[in-house]
């Protein structure tokens, strides 16, 4: 691929490779100028041109960025005005776009309670009104507060969530997107122990919560888990989920939007989980392939293999049937993950073997080191998502029993976890270097000004 040209001789333009978590490379165009005053060239703007899947180096196979022409992007305080208030006008002293601002601000911030929502809405009041003319002058009560995250939790949790992601995301294939569900332990009760159950979409690449829905009491996640795949925009990405909801009515959709899948197998498939054990212990080793990763963290060595077969071994009078129910494996892959995990302390050694299956063709390249980096990925909704709402974000300290509350309160925390993301992937995109933890942007985001800042950009 051909170097970039400036049309200002004094500018420098390059394209660079950045390495991100998932192995994966974004590939920047940056725009540099000498500086005479340190005697080196400056970095003005960058730009994200494409990405290069992991172990690919030739730029001519990179993955371009699709054009944004023809979608304005909203601003986060926009995106909120466009949000129905379903009270009636006589009676609104608090308009419900600058409430949940202030809610989105204070989650910013760290905070989760509403009395110190209305604490912060207090102590800021003179900040805000500089921003926003409409801005009410007078206080709001921690009750008000409550009344109005319920009314969002009612009616548009799933609407406010998509809305504000999709001006976040980049506009890359091949993204790894995550399904999983959460427990709310702050909402147990004696007839739920473990609490309310929120089923997540994540966007690993990104760092986003794409969406959520609340299960209810007498519901299952897995009739849930079609139908909010079904609401997203997945085209071109790899959506992955655990052994619950590899069902065929997931996949088929999944296929249908234009995504592939990686989906785990074990027992609750239990003629697709024999076949692919099978297969990996009969076929001949010179159609397998392979790649294998080391990792030495957390006081443990782990050696990681995959081994890929094709899905078409299948295609045959005995096993046409199960070939049928799973649209895309016949062009696609069966994977067997062993996990050799030695404990640094003690010298115990832990094995472990997983299954899944794959519509990523076989014969693309690098197909290997592909899904092991897919697979890998699908654990950023635990480690990156659910275990930061818990800990940052104190989801599991909330008072909450009532379902509606809870919808909006987790979307609000999930708003303000994807405006940080953002903010962290800008930082490093515009440095060069990596970003302040998510703990130290909520000591950024104490101030107003700063935070209201973010929020307009």
């Amino acid at each position: 691929m051909s170097r970039p040209r400036s049309e200002n001789p004094k500018e420098h333009v390059s394209l660079v490779c950045s390495k991100q978590k998932n192995g994966w490379y974004y590939v920047l165009e940056v725009t540099s100028v000498y500086d005479p005053k340190i005697k080196n060239s400056r970095k003005i703007r960058s730009r994200l041109v494409g990405k290069l899947p992991p172990g690919e180096t030739d730029l001519n196979k990179m993955i371009p960025t699709e054009s944004g022409q023809g979608r304005k992007k909203k601003s986060i305080p926009e995106a909120l005005a466009e949000l129905k208030d379903s009270r009636s006008p006589l009676y609104v002293v608090y308009p419900l776009d600058l409430t949940l601002l202030v809610v989105v601000l204070v989650a910013m911030a760290g905070y989760t309670s509403c009395y110190q929502i209305a604490q912060y809405w207090a102590s800021n009041r003179a900040v805000l009104k500089k921003y926003f003319d409409d801005f009410p002058d007078r206080d709001i009560s921690h009750d008000t507060v409550r009344r109005l995250i319920k009314l969002i939790g009612k009616q548009q949790s799933e609407q406010l969530i998509k809305r504000f992601t999709e001006q976040l995301l980049n506009p890359i294939k091949h993204r790894v997107v995550s399904l999983d569900g959460q427990s709310v332990k702050a909402s147990k009760t004696l007839l739920q122990p473990r609490g309310q159950y929120v089923l997540n979409v994540y966007d690993s690449d990104d760092q986003l919560c794409l969406e959520q829905r609340v299960i209810g009491e007498k519901e299952n996640e897995i009739t849930h888990a079609a139908d909010l795949i079904d609401s997203l925009d997945i085209k071109g990405t790899v959506v992955t989920c655990d052994a619950l909801n590899t069902q065929t009515k997931l996949v088929q959709k999944i296929v249908q939007k234009g995504a592939d899948y990686c989906v785990a197998v074990k027992d609750n498939q239990q003629t697709l989980f024999d076949l692919v054990k099978a297969w990996f212990r009969t076929e001949p080793s010179q159609l397998i392939k392979d790649n294998q990763t080391l990792d030495s963290d957390h006081c443990r060595i782990e050696t990681r293999r995959i081994q890929v077969l094709p899905g078409s071994l299948m295609d045959g009078p005995i096993y046409q049937d199960v070939l049928k129910k799973w649209p895309g494996l016949d062009d696609g892959c069966m994977i067997k993950l062993a996990t050799e995990t030695v404990i640094k302390n003690t010298g115990e050694i832990r094995y472990d073997e997983r299954y899944f299956i794959s519509s990523l063709h076989f014969d693309e390249q690098y197909i290997a080191q592909l899904l092991l980096k897919t697979i890998r990925s699908h654990w950023a909704i635990e480690n990156n998502l659910h275990w930061v709402l818990d800990v940052t974000f104190d989801q599991d300290r909330m008072h909450c029993r009532n379902a509606d509350y809870l919808a909006g309160r987790a979307v609000l925390s999930k708003l303000a976890y994807n405006i940080i993301s953002k903010a962290q992937a800008n930082e490093e995109m515009q440095t060069g270097k990596k970003s302040a933890t998510k703990p130290q942007w909520l000591v950024r985001f104490n101030n107003a000004d700063f935070a209201v800042e973010c929020l307009s950009k």
